[in-house]
């Protein structure tokens, strides 16, 4: 519990916290799809846009961060491990799971730190997929 005179909670209550928190939230805000046709290589890019955690805040939080996997129909996508964009390439199933890692939570059972995102890519016509989002 926190005392009124202490400026931060106790251990157990920030763990308590932060867990509660998560359980309303995703660590992943929002997904944008970029399409641009018009350039000599078409290309569609896939943004995550992730909480303002670990190092999004406005005064970054060292002990935090962020890693992010893709995967393309289950195969790992190792050159994009901890970036926010991923080009596609092509139909399939794409993936994205996002890890917070913070001091405060030392037991995650449940798995409230991390999100995970997926979106089923059907064709690609001149740059542009047709897709369907996989909750």
């Amino acid at each position: 519990m926190r005392r009124v005179t202490e400026t931060r909670f106790c251990e157990p209550c920030m763990e308590g916290l932060w867990l509660q928190l998560l359980r309303r939230v995703d660590l992943i805000d929002s997904v944008s799809l970029e399409c641009d046709s018009t350039a000599p290589n078409p290309k569609a890019t896939i943004t995550i846009h992730l909480l303002p955690l670990a190092g999004l805040r406005n005064v970054p939080v060292s002990e935090e961060t962020f890693t992010t996997k893709w995967w393309k129909d289950g195969e790992p996508i190792p050159l994009r491990d901890n970036a926010t964009a991923l080009n596609i390439w092509g139909a399939g199933l794409y993936e994205v799971e996002v890890h917070l890692a913070t001091p405060d939570v030392r037991k995650d059972p449940t798995g409230l730190l991390t999100s995970r995102w997926a979106m089923v890519v059907l064709d690609v016509y001149r740059g542009c997929p047709t897709l369907t989002v996989v909750d």
